[in-house]
């Protein structure tokens, strides 16, 4: 049995709208511990200390300055700009968290039934095993639908409200796909409609996706994807074949040139790009290599342990042989696109599969000087994925009851498993919906499940000395955190004021000891960028001092050391240096150092 859109009947439409309205209900009950959660990290930068989102009203001024709010990309995003200023208004501020968090929710519910159309136009072009029912066919695109909207790895994209900008642009990305299956597949009957709808399918997809964020300008590549694994092109004319070569080389392949050439003839622009990073253009290449594997991992065995907001305990691949797991990883790369090329006709949607995650991450995961590794990435790449899964899943199951002739055990032992299956997924989200309930389970979860992440380590930290008092037992956190990075100064200087100063003392680590001098601090000051963590870290020690807090005291000297420092650094903007200078000031006044202030 085929389905597509303009054949469904009524009794298969009635079955895909119960299947929405079943992972939606689904959807809501997963995240629902998560919908009270606190804004974070890059929530407080783009929308709570951002004072064009804080709109009081719904007038045309209102909404215009809230469309203008974010500095984000060449159109600044716009769309999802404008949302949050909306959230905000219904909120009526930014402690009732719940607008903006269901507002990503009803996103993500939207784009699982972009996502069930996009599937029923590609149902017949997959090619999946034996000839099933209608029943079965519904039962495929719950399986495939569910999977995809209700895996773990999706949770931090949903709940990070910021993430609304990936989520939002996935939703003309599809749309736009939709339009352009839709009129691929008219073309045969009908070339000028069909092209028609190709064209407004893409470019609409790209425009209105452009105005979420830049990675929606992938959809021609998305689209190239679908025409290259799934259709043929043997029972076109000649002209008609014509018309898709120029349709791609306008739409795919000239873009494509145009950027290479720009990168070509301005290497330096790409080179000097990288001069805030941890990392050279190079390793971040070879690094990827890995990061795409670590990917696949989370996709094909959802263990929310090995899932988290920060990934910084990867390690960099400093060439092809360090680590030795990058040569490998190029290698099985290597191997699977040959492997995808070779079974492109037998096997369609594996090459669809494998070649949508790749083009999925060719923007974010490639050239470009964004940091390593992040979640979000995945939300449209693992769509290939998952339908890989559910092909695998149905495979083995056609496998297993091929032999037998009772119908009605089989679709009993269908519906038993897809329920098993998705309801196994959906428990697992809920548990890591859960930590998104606040911002101390958020903080307590990365720092247990991620002991060698620097990052995840520090902010355990926090949670442990500034929400639950308990200094004794965050400073070994900071510590950590400070041994696996030593280049931040951050965790630097936070291991320094919260580390009982005999212990620092008595350490037999003598590298370890020299990191944590206040030598050390300010050579990273003066000679390396500076996170965003660290023009944190500065203004918080100086409070502390101000505040003559006990754990501080005994190092005043070494932060107003630390702020003459930055106050030098290259690296420290000048807006940053007016306020560290008011904090040096007031505590050489508190310390009698009055010829100096």
């Amino acid at each position: 049995m085929t389905l597509s859109l303009n054949e469904l009947d009524n009794r298969q439409g009635k079955l895909l709208f119960i299947i929405w309205g079943i992972i939606a209900l689904l959807l809501i009950i997963a995240y629902w511990p998560g919908l009270h959660g606190p804004l974070i990290f890059d929530d407080i930068q783009n929308i709570v200390e951002n004072p064009s989102v804080a709109i009081t009203d719904l007038s045309y001024d209102s909404l215009k300055q809230a469309l203008l709010s974010n500095e984000s990309g060449l159109l600044k995003r716009v769309l999802p700009a404008l949302s949050f200023g909306i959230n905000h208004y219904m909120a009526g501020g930014f402690v009732d968290t719940l607008p903006f968090k269901l507002t990503n929710l009803l996103i993500h519910i939207v784009n699982s039934g972009l996502l069930m159309c996009l599937l029923v136009l590609l149902w017949p072009l997959l090619k999946f095993p034996g000839q099933p029912s209608t029943l079965q066919v519904g039962l495929s695109i719950l399986l495939m639908t569910g999977l995809w909207s209700l895996h773990p790895l999706q949770v931090s994209t949903v709940v990070y409200v910021v993430q609304r900008m990936t989520s939002m642009a996935a939703t003309f990305v599809l749309l736009g796909l939709c339009m352009f299956i839709y009129g691929r597949q008219l073309l045969q009957h009908n070339f000028s409609r069909g092209m028609t709808l190709m064209c407004i399918g893409v470019l609409g997809g790209i425009v209105l996706g452009l105005l979420s964020k830049e990675n929606a300008a992938l959809v021609s590549c998305y689209a190239a994807v679908i025409e290259f694994s799934l259709f043929t092109r043997k029972g076109l004319p000649g002209n008609q074949k014509w018309g898709l070569y120029i349709f791609y080389t306008v739409l795919v392949a000239l873009p494509i040139c145009l950027v290479l050439i720009y990168y070509f003839v301005t290497p330096g622009n790409l080179i000097a790009s990288y001069g805030g990073r941890s990392f050279s253009l190079s390793e971040r290449l070879w690094t990827e290599s890995r990061v795409l594997w670590f990917y696949l991992s989370l996709l094909f065995i959802p263990d929310i342990t090995n899932m988290g907001l920060f990934h910084d305990d990867i390690a960099v691949s400093h060439s092809l042989l360090q680590p030795l797991t990058t040569l490998v990883s190029v290698i099985a790369w290597a191997v699977l696109l040959l492997i995808v090329f070779v079974v492109r006709n037998r096997l369609p949607v594996f090459t669809f599969a494998v070649l949508w995650f790749l083009v999925g991450h060719s923007m974010e995961s490639s050239f470009l000087p964004l940091e390593l590794v992040y979640e979000h990435r995945n939300y449209l790449p693992s769509i290939g994925i998952i339908v890989l899964i559910a092909y695998i899943f149905i495979y083995y199951f056609e496998y297993l009851f091929k032999n037998r002739q009772n119908s009605s055990v089989i679709c009993y032992a269908s519906v038993t498993a897809v329920a098993l299956l998705i309801a196994g997924i959906t428990y697992g989200t809920f548990l890591r919906a859960n930590y998104w309930a606040s911002e101390s389970s958020i903080f307590t979860s990365i720092g247990q499940n991620h002991p060698d992440s620097p990052i995840s380590q520090y902010l355990y930290g926090e949670v442990l000395f500034k929400t639950q008092h308990k200094p004794l037992l965050a400073y070994p956190h900071y510590f950590k955190a400070a041994e696996l990075n030593t280049d931040e100064v951050a965790f630097v200087i936070m291991a320094i004021l919260t580390t009982p100063p005999d212990i620092i003392a008595n350490l037999s680590d003598k590298q370890l000891k020299k990191t944590l001098s206040s030598k050390h601090v300010v050579d990273l000051i003066l000679h390396k960028p500076l996170s965003p963590w660290s023009l944190t870290i500065f203004e918080a020690a100086g409070e502390c001092v101000i505040a003559r807090q006990a754990h501080c005291l005994p190092h005043s000297r070494k932060v107003s050391r630390w702020l003459r420092a930055v106050l030098k650094s290259r690296y420290v903007a000048q807006r940053y240096k007016r306020q560290y200078i008011q904090q040096l000031y007031t505590i050489q006044m508190l310390n009698g150092q009055y010829e100096p202030a």
